[in-house]
């Protein structure tokens, strides 16, 4: 059973007109409906009015402009957003306060920005740090970075040449690393223990995966 439609009369678009003749439902409940049709908004609030834009327009608000020139990994501990490793084999690292919009300056990255990719662990107290600094695969390893202390902890050599186009994730205690820029390695998976170290091969990627993103829940 569908939740309650709500009232055509109170949905908006972008210029404050009403709509009464949608082409769609918008649903408010708390259970995913059963019927996948139109909009569903899990709320049990009061919701009186419900706006949409009907175009494309984004307006972009200007921060402060970077410290250097940042092509390595972001990532974020809480309103913290951490610039790790610049063009050309810089290995600066900044961290950006989100809610004061200024910068400061952090301890180098161990290795050149051109491997590094980041996760962050659940509890949001380290970076971990897969880089290397050549395409042959030497001297590539994952570092452990400490927000706190402003400190790197060198914690393996990577068995495989990770960092350029691939993707780390951490799930309870282990971190998993998957894909490679380079093609030899597109396929390859690894999960790493947080808590007893040592990597574990895992089952091949069933098509090459580099350049994108992984998330866990």
């Amino acid at each position: 059973m569908q939740g309650n439609i709500l009232g055509q009369n109170n949905i908006y678009n972008n210029s404050g007109e009403g709509n009464a003749n949608l082409m769609f439902p918008i649903y408010q409940q708390t259970t995913e409906p059963k019927e996948k049709y139109g909009i569903w908004i899990k709320s049990n609030e009061n919701i009186e009015d419900v706006y949409f834009q009907t175009d494309d327009v984004r307006e972009y608000i200007e921060v402060n402009e970077l410290p250097f020139s940042f092509s390595g990994r972001a990532t974020s501990i809480g309103s913290d957003i951490y610039l790790l490793g610049g063009g050309d084999d810089d290995k600066s690292a900044y961290k950006y306060n989100s809610i004061e919009g200024t910068y400061t300056k952090l301890a180098n990255i161990p290795l050149t920005y051109e491997y590094c990719v980041t996760a962050t662990t659940s509890n949001e107290t380290e970076i971990y740090i897969a880089s290397g600094e050549n395409y042959n695969g030497t001297d590539t390893r994952l570092h452990k970075y400490n927000p706190a202390e402003n400190t790197y902890s060198s914690l393996s050599t990577l068995y495989y040449i990770a960092g350029k186009g691939s993707s780390l994730t951490i799930l309870e205690d282990n971190l998993y690393m998957f894909g490679s820029e380079n093609n030899e390695d597109a396929q390859q998976a690894y999960k790493y223990n947080l808590n007893g170290g040592g990597f574990t091969k895992l089952e091949d990627i069933p098509k090459a995966f580099n350049g994108r993103k992984c998330y866990s829940n």
